[in-house]
């Protein structure tokens, strides 16, 4: 779907991920940062702004932040 997105609206795409991320990173670095290095902090966004390299999980690990899947289902039993 991303790079369905890409390819169809580039500009919609431009603006609605690429723009909003940018424009989310400094709130979100702000909000991880005020907890402390141990801290947890729970981001909820759409999909789309989770993945490629626009993406926020990219940029916080571009930052130096440790990002992590978190997923219950995903548990080995």
């Amino acid at each position: 779907m991303l790079q369905e997105t890409i390819d169809k609206t580039p500009e919609t795409y431009r603006l609605i991920n690429v723009q909003r991320n940018q424009a989310w990173l400094p709130k979100l670095q702000q909000r991880l940062d005020e907890g402390g290095h141990d801290a947890d902090v729970l981001v909820v966004v759409g999909a789309l702004h989770l993945l490629g390299p626009d993406g926020l999980v990219e940029q916080l690990r571009d930052q130096g932040y440790q990002v992590e899947r978190v997923c219950a289902a995903c548990a080995a039993d």
